[in-house]
């Protein structure tokens, strides 16, 4: 059965027929995802973060230079000599090592904080990436269920005018009476509409498809896609998959528990502010001039700074505060949201046995009806029933189809749910 890749396309204009499989779909929705691409860019940006952040731990060099020109020369007078103590042009230029001896942890802290805020977008990038993974896959069983209920209405429809035109000939002949005509004629209505109604949600749902795959065509480029038959994507699922495994390596949680531990080296790194911070540096450079002496120099320095604060009314503590609280929180929402998943696996575990459960029951019933129809044609055409009994086991034979075809939907899409619940997260190369 072919899907109408644009519901606005121009019947006349040429059709390309694509059959596209799940694992197709898949595929294409990952490379053209908005998400996935936005989501990797944020993850550069944290890769660049931490690598920043760690260059801090080393030695750091500086070329550190200057000049100022002196329109007043100070000078003192000895006796009858007036002595100048410098000269108009000043100069020095020269490179400057720094680095930091002790610092109470502050720069490892912050290094490997934004460390774990890089690991935590990997995995989120990962997250993203499962969920176009799960929303695909969702359209895609849309699809399967809305192309088996367009080939359940034209096969109504197919047995609806095959009918009719026995009756007609019934009819012709004396055996059938108007009354039969008219109702097989107004079945064969109903099921037309029923088919076109069935074409309409299938166009509907493949744009929605379509949207997650990039396919995004102008008028009149008219593309059709077959997927694959709904009953045998039910057939080789591995149901016995859905019910092992837990959800403790959800990329949710992972993401969340480098999350945490950025948090906490942040809270490392504010405690460590308040102690002293020691650095040493060392310079050497070309001055001029030489204090009162008219010439230039090398000159070399070698020193510490120390830095510490006594008093910032609570400035710091106030940052180590609020970097805890940040901690906590996360804890609490990681928590949650593992409580959240393992609540969601649970139900559609239950939800998928319900679901197996009723397909066995509705299969025999489609089984039933459908040789009932056949039988009450049958006897009909005898006229031992009349053509409204006919009506009715045509009506139940298609609802016990719809129905079947509905529950196939619903375990593919629990299935899947369950299986994005299951995922195991990785970290993905950025």
């Amino acid at each position: 059965m072919a899907l109408a890749a644009s519901a606005f396309s121009a019947s006349n204009s040429s059709s390309e027929i694509v059959h596209l499989t799940l694992d197709q779909s898949v595929q294409k929705a990952l490379e053209f995802s908005i998400g996935i691409k936005a989501e990797k860019n944020q993850s550069l940006k944290a890769f660049h973060q931490w690598r920043s952040r760690k260059a801090r731990l080393w030695p750091q060099i500086s070329l550190l230079g200057s000049y100022k020109y002196v329109d007043v020369i100070p000078a003192v007078r000895i006796g009858s000599n007036q002595l100048s103590l410098g000269y108009r042009n000043n100069y020095s230029l020269g490179p400057e090592l720094s680095y930091s001896l002790f610092d109470g942890g502050q720069l490892r802290s912050f290094s490997e904080s934004a460390e774990e805020i890089y690991k935590h977008t990997l995995y989120k990038m990962d997250s993203v990436r499962k969920n176009v993974v799960l929303a695909t896959r969702r359209a895609y069983v849309k699809a399967q269920l809305a192309q088996a209920k367009l080939a359940l209405a034209k096969k109504s429809y197919a047995l609806a005018k095959t009918q009719f035109m026995d009756v007609g000939v019934r009819h012709r002949s004396g055996a059938a009476s108007r009354v039969d005509y008219l109702a097989a004629h107004s079945e064969v209505t109903r099921y037309h509409i029923q088919e076109i109604r069935a074409e309409q949600e299938l166009s509907i749902v493949v744009v929605e498809l379509n949207s997650l795959l990039g396919e995004f065509r102008e008028q009149g480029a008219r593309v059709t896609y077959s997927v694959d038959p709904l009953e045998l994507a039910v057939k080789d699922l591995a149901v016995s998959l859905a019910f092992e495994g837990s959800v403790d390596h959800h990329p949710d949680l992972l993401s969340d528990d480098h999350l945490i531990s950025s948090f906490k080296w942040s809270v490392g790194g504010r405690r460590a502010a308040f102690l002293p911070q020691i650095r040493l540096f060392a310079r050497t450079s070309l001055d001029y001039p030489n204090g009162p002496i008219d010439e230039q120099i090398n000159q070399n320095i070698f020193g510490v700074n120390l830095n510490w604060t006594i008093w910032d009314w609570g400035s710091i503590d106030e940052e180590k505060q609020e970097a805890q609280a940040q901690f906590e929180s996360a804890q609490n929402l990681r928590e949650q949201k593992r409580l959240n998943l393992l609540r969601d696996l649970n139900k559609s575990r239950t939800l998928m046995t319900s679901l197996l459960n009723q397909k066995t029951e509705v299969e025999k019933l489609v089984r039933e009806s459908t040789e009932l129809a056949g039988l009450n044609f049958s006897a009909y055409r005898y006229g031992k029933l009349k053509f409204a009994d006919v009506q009715n086991a045509n009506l139940q034979r298609l609802e016990t189809e719809k129905q079947l075809a509905e529950l196939q939907g619903e375990i593919l899409t629990q299935y899947y749910f369950v299986q994005f619940l299951l995922s195991q997260g990785s970290e993905l190369e950025n």
